[in-house]
């Protein structure tokens, strides 16, 4: 709440703010022919060449802002929006936004300057209509609206303050009144609209994530998947790396599940540092993790891949003054079919992680099975420190 009350908005929250937008689309054509419609019967029986100029500049902004319209919505139906494609279409959007709002302010306050009092009322129901749209099209971004409902109203308010005519003057107070009820609700109602949205998208989140290492879970997986594979992936290829702790149950057992959390969040953390662009990193529960590695040339990158995980993953763990060394398996496989299926990957490396596990425990006895180790290599101890031997994996050093 107090990221929404400072201006600070998470990504998507943002990014689904600005696409209300989008939903503005029909109102601003039916705006734009009405200014049109009044701007040519206006230019008609007066002849002004002012009015006339900023018709014509109305017609330009409202065209600028229908095209920003039609073109975001296009890229956000196709999924291409993040926050910085959000910056960039909500500033473009509001600098023509504000600007057909000047030019209507003007135009209005210009009729309200001409003789032909009939033109008055058409202006008059053109700048309140605009200002109820502002307010109900753009609350969801409050500096658009604010600084739009600002220009198109204060100008007829101060042309009508100096009238003569005290029903203009009534009429100036109405709409100044008008102005400040609306603004005010407009901002009332972002507030709301914008809480509500960040606690959606939060829940939306939690309920993708696993909620110990706040990698994704296996929900969050099969849609990142599935979404790469429609965003112009099909043609490259997919490598998926299934790996688990070896023997992971000990730690637990001996050491008590705190500090098999602590561990399970520092392999976590370790995995994320494996990751680029596009890859994925997951947890599909216990001591199992998924690497999803993207664009992959052969299958040498996708084996030094592994090599990397088992290795760093092998290294000590500083957790609640002891040092951890655990040993971590990867079955991994290719895949460079035009639709790849998650769940065939999956299985496919699940298979290679087994012969893995096979492999690593053939090894000869009395060397460590971690990656990165000789066989027959020991790790020295800490000086003033207790080695514990527990099986599965390789050292646990615990300071005296």
């Amino acid at each position: 709440m107090s990221a929404i009350a400072s201006g600070r908005l998470p990504d998507a929250t943002y990014v689904e703010l600005v696409s209300s937008l989008f939903a503005t689309r029909v109102p601003t054509v039916i705006m734009s022919l009405l200014f049109l419609m009044a701007g040519m019967l206006v230019v008609e029986r007066t002849q002004d060449p002012v009015a006339a100029v900023l018709v014509a500049g109305g017609v330009l902004s409202s065209l600028v802002r229908i095209t920003l319209l039609f073109s975001g919505r296009m890229r956000h139906d196709a999924g291409a929006i993040d926050h910085a494609a959000a910056v960039v279409i909500e500033r473009r959007f509001a600098i023509s936004y504000v600007v057909f709002a000047i030019i209507l302010g003007l135009f209005v306050a210009r009729t309200m300057q001409l003789p032909d009092a009939t033109l008055h009322t058409l202006a008059g129901i053109l700048v309140v209509g605009y200002a109820a749209g502002v307010a109900a099209g753009t609350a969801l971004r409050p500096r658009i609206a604010v600084a739009s409902l600002l220009v198109a109203v204060l100008p007829t308010v101060a042309v009508l303050l100096f009238q003569s005519d005290p029903a203009y003057i009534a009429s100036a107070i109405a709409l100044a009144g008008f102005l400040t009820g609306g603004m005010r609700s407009l901002l009332r109602r972002y507030r709301t609209e914008a809480m509500s949205t960040a606690k959606r998208h939060g829940f939306a989140a939690l309920a993708r994530r696993d909620h110990l290492t706040g990698l994704a879970n296996r929900l969050e997986l099969a849609e990142r998947f599935d979404r790469l594979c429609t965003e112009g992936f099909r043609t490259k290829r997919v490598a998926i790396h299934y790996l688990d702790l070896d023997d992971f149950k000990p730690v637990n057992d001996r050491l008590g599940h705190p500090t098999g959390d602590a561990l399970l969040r520092a392999v976590a953390g370790r995995l994320r540092d494996h990751i680029r662009g596009d890859d994925i990193a997951a947890r599909l529960g216990g001591d199992e993790f998924v690497v999803v590695q993207t664009a992959v040339r052969d299958e040498e990158e996708v084996a030094a891949m592994a090599r990397r995980l088992e290795r760093d993953l092998a290294e000590p763990y500083a957790l609640d003054g002891r040092e951890i060394v655990i040993g971590a398996s990867v079955g991994w496989c290719l895949d460079d079919t035009a639709e790849p299926l998650l769940d065939a990957l999956l299985q496919q490396a699940d298979d290679a992680l087994r012969l893995r596990k096979a492999e690593r425990k053939s090894q000869p006895a009395g060397g460590t099975t971690g990656p990165g180790f000789g066989a027959g290599s020991t790790p020295a101890s800490i000086p003033g420190s207790t080695i514990v031997s527990l099986p599965g994996y390789d050292w646990l050093r615990q300071s005296a």
